[in-house]
């Protein structure tokens, strides 16, 4: 992700100055670049993340019944949002 804080501090130096500044000149409003950023893409990523950590989640053997039951759970949660992905964007970790 590319952040611009030299943007940011312009436009706050360009705002408070026009606000106090009395005489009506163009400001140079025009130096300042919006970034857009294409946040499906990286929802997509912290989806895909999210897959991979309750697939790898293990829990403790001292209850073998509890942590399968657990991983199960957690695989099944896994299996969700992998349909929620293929179903809305196409992707698929398979």
């Amino acid at each position: 992700m590319v952040s611009h804080p030299d943007d940011i501090a312009r436009y706050i130096r360009l705002t408070e100055s026009s606000s106090l500044s009395s005489d009506n000149q163009p400001m140079p409003y025009d130096e300042i670049q919006v970034v857009t950023l294409d946040e499906s893409s990286l929802l997509v990523e912290d989806i895909n993340d999210m897959i991979f950590k309750l697939r790898s989640y293990g829990e403790p053997d001292s209850n073998l019944d509890y942590a399968r039951g657990v991983e199960e759970g957690l695989a099944l949660a896994a299996n969700m949002l992998d349909r929620l992905l293929e179903r809305h964007s196409g992707h698929s970790n398979k």
